[in-house]
């Protein structure tokens, strides 16, 4: 699924940047601010009473019971469960008192055993995860209980709403934080569920049953990526009734270190909002972005994070890369601390100290891809010290610092010369690597941490701390570990300089056990020459920004983050890891199996990952002079093409195949020329990096950009598609079109919810630009055209994405230089948000612009003032449009005798309305009060609403809704409707953005688009059904559409439009045209479009069409298309 762009405005774009200090203060994470604001979520459940990368996919209301089974009669076939249970109930009085000494025995025995082996109908919550069964009881007394998958005696069996199983062994997890205790008796648990059927439970433990049996963890992980994991959808009632939707919901992951909760984003101009696929939400402010930052998940380069002002971040992992970036786009006005220019930006300021080391190697460890939220990219930072033992620490002597320009695993010359001999004998096995282990990895950054977060020590540990010998209870062992072991060769990390002294102490009382020499395992052993924890970290962190350091520093980073890091160099420099440890998204992509991709990611994510490299020549020193040349071209990861067009122009939903009549009816899909893929290549870097080619290079780029056909001699591949009868062969040919800007102004302080191009149709054959704003305004531009001569009657086509304009007839324009002078304008408090044009056959105008004041308001464009008004809906008016009356339509229940137009009206509250409207001389407006109709079978909020008036006197009219649902009725001219077609939502689709109908060959077509990027294409059959064509999608969400004769024109939350050609009036054609940035260089979304399609005056094998575009931003531009 892709993420996509609906119009709005967020309030932060026009705010200025923090100074560049602050930015990088950001990096560390604030951990007294506040924490986003939730739902409230009071469960003691969390991944980490889990396995290590074990999800947890359902849960249920349930009520719980369990008993002791004797081994005996586990191991005798004969014997079911029934035979073997004794509940909690059966120890009281009401239990036979005459027993067998066996079962005394076994009683005995099982008073002994965990208060989790004897629960009596205790209230909870059944949670089904990929590896285990967990009940969680309401009480905090009562233990949560794990029952791992393969201690099962046999896979979980039920009816109704019984489950039953047999765990041999469990784990019983209590509210204190210790070590899990493990069962080892045989229990029997029946679990009543309370709301639910126990079906959904039963058809996912099969399977996950035998899989953990297998040990099979690729085949698990790939179980819980598809049919386990259930699809999140987005609550609608948690958006504010005036906020604006920025993005549709996409799936994604929030990450924290060990954790990842699957759920839904949105984005709409007031805030982040995520909601997990449990229903609880967290939501964020946009005004308080301070910061971005790309980021992996694994090894895909897919995940963003988003620091905010008050000094916390999150993580969230989105499915695609280029999703990731569409969100990046919309926040481009803030800093990205992993572009190139961040980069130099810190570089500079490192040198000119305004910045301290410490602030600086956060900023490169984020710029390589490193954060706090990800223990496998646990930002690195370097041994300063070797001198634990003195009694006074003196930062003047060099003795007392470690030799930084080698790599940790280097500094024992003995041990190097081990590593190399084992290289040596390893090197006919195809293996050349010096270290197996890493410097940074998840076990090493919990060996640090394992004081303020236990609890992901015990999830890493499988419920355990590690043995007392190991853990980190010593600065001075720990240096010398890093020095003399095999296995350990790891640096220190940031907690270590920063003022956060808890991971020393401990501060929860932790049992941490004992060592072998009777040392019980407490606060952390400091050196002799600091007084105190905060006196230790305050004297490390002076060590790190001495002098003495600061001349060291720059050949430390060339090792972590610079051209020693990979490659011939490492080898040299004695820096060469494992093979894994340098795997990437490219790498991952070239995998031919899931199962060699499951392990490569794993084994790079337990075992450590090289930061990317920053650097490809040697770090500059701090008094040196540094070459641009030598900061990697490739960081920020702007230019990859991990995501293949296929993904981005894949056609997508064919006609059932059940259908024959329509089997046939699937779009070609043509492949592009290695031409323009390298020019679409060139645009999307310009859209992706804000200091790639200048705005003008984009606009050469597009005018020169050529697309293939099945007529050009530029296809590479051309599949036919399979003759049909009902067609012709005859296509459209695509050649080239050349786009011209012939203005761009910003006309409004918010989102333009409409705009309309008259041309030469006013008196004096004045042309204006109609345009209404979320801003709540509605201006009129004059526009200054050298035109062929026009019948002021004759109005060139018009077409507005959800804004319609009413009639479509062709003219003649000849080219000329264009000029928007304002001439009319009026406001309102409230925003408007739909907007649609009526001559009044005298040369006069009047617009129609629907309000969030629930009004439709009628505004004389010759008079310059409101002409009336009608109070329609009781929410905000989002959608109009116009049939004008032609001489066929005679006096009906729909057509009164005065009417000259029927205005159709859709709204938030889930109405569509139909009126009787008469428009004459001197923009004199009169509207019926009463509706003709009032439609009320729309699924959610009305977005968009399109109508067309079919032979029979009747009228069409489709609504598209918020949930991705539309609705189509057929009004006959006697008033009675039928809903003639119902598009039910799909989950996550997102909104229904536009519908269009029209009119080509004697048949009716419609359009609706959505923002998941994808048209529909649909025609109504003999008058009573409507059909679908084909579909295809443009990558990225569409939020307006316009129709002409040949093509329609669809403008996307990018910034881009698309042309998409056609066939037969709706067959889709080729793959889209692409402009990128059309109303300025990070172009906002292009909320609507309005077009004029003609014939050039002087060329009639020309084709020339002028087009209007309004921006998210307020912006509007004028050019013009030329198909030659």
């Amino acid at each position: 699924m892709t993420l996509w762009f609906l119009s709005g405005k967020s309030d932060y774009q026009n705010r200025a940047n923090p100074p560049l200090k602050d930015i990088v203060k950001l990096l560390y994470p604030n951990k007294s601010a506040s924490q986003p604001q939730k739902s409230d979520n009071r469960t003691r459940f969390s991944q980490l009473l889990l396995e290590h990368g074990e999800k947890s996919l359902q849960d249920w209301a349930v009520v719980a019971k369990s008993s002791p089974v004797s081994l005996s009669s586990l191991q005798s076939p004969s014997s079911g469960p029934t035979h073997s249970i004794h509940w909690a109930q059966s120890t009281t009085n009401d239990a036979p008192k005459k027993q067998s000494s066996r079962r005394k025995k076994q009683q005995d025995t099982s008073k002994d055993a965990s208060p989790t082996a004897h629960m009596n109908a205790l209230p909870g919550r059944l949670h089904l995860c990929s590896r285990s069964l967990v009940f969680e009881p309401n009480s905090t007394a009562y233990p949560i209980v794990r029952c791992p998958f393969n201690k099962l005696q046999e896979e979980p069996a039920g009816r109704d709403k019984v489950v039953e199983w047999i765990a041999k062994k469990h784990i019983a997890i209590h509210s204190v934080i210790a070590p899990f205790q493990t069962v080892n008796h045989a229990v029997h648990f029946r679990i009543e569920f309370l709301h639910s059927s126990v079906d959904t439970l039963l058809q996912h433990t099969g399977e996950l049953y035998e899989i953990c049996q297998k040990q099979s963890h690729h085949q698990l992980a790939q179980l819980e990526a598809t049919s386990l994991k259930v699809p999140p959808v987005m609550d609608p009632t948690m958006l504010r009734v005036r906020e604006q939707l920025v993005t549709s919901p996409v799936p994604c992951q929030w990450m924290t270190p060990l954790q990842s909760t699957d759920g839904v984003l949105l984005v709409t101009n007031e805030r982040f909002t995520f909601q997990s696929s449990f229903g609880t939400s967290s939501f964020w402010y946009l005004d308080q972005v301070a910061a971005t930052a790309r980021r992996y998940c694994g090894l895909r380069d897919c995940a963003l994070e988003v620091y905010w002002q008050n000094g916390t971040s999150t993580l969230l992992a989105l499915e695609r890369r280029h999703e990731r970036e569409q969100v990046l786009r919309h926040l481009h006005q803030v800093p990205c601390v992993t572009n190139r220019e961040f980069v130099f930006q810190v570089l500079k300021a490192w040198q000119t100290k305004e910045i301290s080391n410490f602030e600086y190697l956060l900023a490169l460890n984020s710029a390589a891809g490193r954060t706090f939220h990800d223990l496998s990219r646990y930002p690195v930072f370097p041994w300063v010290l070797r001198d634990f033992t003195s009694s006074k620490l003196d930062l003047t002597n060099p003795s007392a610092y470690r030799d930084m320009t080698k790599p940790i695993g280097a500094l024992n010359e003995e041990r190097l010369e081990y590593f190399r001999n084992r290289m040596l004998g390893m090197h006919d096995m195809g293996e050349d690597f010096l270290y197996g282990t890493h410097y940074s990895a998840p076990g090493y950054v919990l060996y640090y941490l394992v004081r303020s977060m236990p609890e992901h020590m015990l999830c890493l540990q499988n419920g355990k701390f590690d043995a007392p010998d190991r853990m980190f209870h010593s600065i001075e062992q720990c240096y010398q570990c890093v020095l003399t072991n095999h296995a350990d060769v790891k640096e220190l990390i940031p907690e270590f300089y920063s003022q956060d002294f808890d991971f020393l102490i401990n501060a929860r009382g932790l049992q941490l056990g004992a060592t072998q020499n009777g040392d019980h395992v407490n606060d952390v052993q400091l050196p002799t020459w600091a007084r105190s924890a905060r006196d230790f970290l305050r004297k490390h962190r002076e060590a790190l920004e001495s002098d003495i350091c600061t001349k060291m520093l720059p050949k430390w980073i060339d090792l972590i983050f610079g051209y020693k890091s990979r490659g011939d160099a490492a080898k040299e420099a004695s820096n060469l890891f494992h093979h894994t440890a340098y795997l990437g998204p490219h790498d991952l992509a070239a995998m031919q199996s899931a199962k060699d991709r499951f392990q490569a990611e794993l084994q790079a994510t337990e075992f450590g990952i090289v930061p990317d490299m920053l650097f490809i020549g040697p770090h500059p020193a701090q008094i040196d002079k540094f070459s641009e040349e030598c900061v990697s071209q490739d960081i920020g990861r702007t230019t990859s093409r991990e995501d293949s067009s296929r993904e981005a122009w894949e056609l997508l939903d064919p006609p059932s195949s059940h259908d024959d009549r329509h089997a046939d009816a699937v779009p070609d899909l043509v492949v592009e020329s290695p031409e323009q893929e390298e020019i679409e290549s060139t645009l999307s870097m310009d859209r992706n990096d804000p200091f790639g080619v200048s705005n003008e290079d984009v606009e050469t780029l597009a005018r020169e950009a050529q697309v293939p056909t099945p007529t050009s001699d530029d296809s590479t591949i051309h599949k036919p598609s399979p003759p049909n009868p009902i067609m012709s062969d005859v296509g459209v040919a695509i050649t080239k079109w050349d786009m011209q800007i012939l203005e761009r102004r910003q006309l409004h302080n918010d989102s333009v919810s409409g705009c309309a191009l008259l041309l030469g149709a006013l008196e004096n054959s004045k042309s204006v630009l109609v345009t209404t704003s979320l801003d709540g305004g509605l201006k009129v531009h004059s526009m200054l055209l050298e035109t062929a001569s026009m019948d002021p009657k004759d109005l060139i086509a018009s077409t507005l994405s959800r804004f319609a304009m009413i009639n479509r007839k062709q003219t003649s324009l000849s080219s000329g230089s264009s000029k928007l002078v304002e001439y009319r304008s009026h406001s309102t408090r409230d925003p408007l948000a739909s907007l649609v044009l009526a001559l009044d056959g005298s040369g006069g105008a009047v617009a129609f612009a629907g309000g969030h004041d629930d009004v439709v308001l009628a505004y004389g464009i010759n008079s310059a003032c409101a002409v009336a008004s009608v109070y329609s809906h009781r929410d905000a008016v989002t959608g109009l449009d116009l049939i004008p009356r032609s001489p066929f339509d005679t006096g009906n229940t729909l057509w009164l005798e005065t009417a000259t137009h029927i205005l159709i009206s859709g709204s938030w509250d889930a109405t569509v309305k139909v009126w009787s409207v008469a428009v004459s001389g001197g923009e004199t407006v009169a509207v019926n009060r009463e509706p003709l109709a009032e439609l009320f079978d729309a699924a959610s909020s009305i977005v968009c609403v399109a109508a067309i008036s079919i032979p029979t006197g009747g009228i069409l009219v489709s609504a598209g809704c918020a949930d991705g649902s539309f609705c189509v009725w057929n009004i006959h001219s006697d008033g009675v409707q039928v809903v003639i077609h119902n598009e039910p939502a799909k989950r996550g689709s997102g909104p229904c953005s536009v519908v269009k109908w029209v009119s080509s060959g004697g048949a009716l077509h419609m359009f609706a688009a959505f923002s998941t990027g994808k048209v529909a294409a649909y025609s109504l059959v003999e008058g009573v059904r409507l059909e679908r064509r084909n579909a295809v999608s443009v990558g990225v969400p569409i939020l307006s559409l316009a129709y002409a004769d040949g093509f329609i024109l669809v403008g996307c939350a990018d910034g881009g439009l698309r042309l998409i050609p056609l066939r037969q009036g709706c067959y889709f054609e080729a793959k889209p045209t692409l402009w990128p940035a059309v109303n300025n260089k990070s172009s906002p979304a292009i909320s609507n479009i309005s077009l004029s399609y003609t014939n050039s005056a002087s060329k009639d094998d020309e084709v020339r069409c002028v087009c209007c575009t309004g921006g998210a931003d307020g912006s509007v531009a004028l050019f013009e298309l030329r198909k030659a």
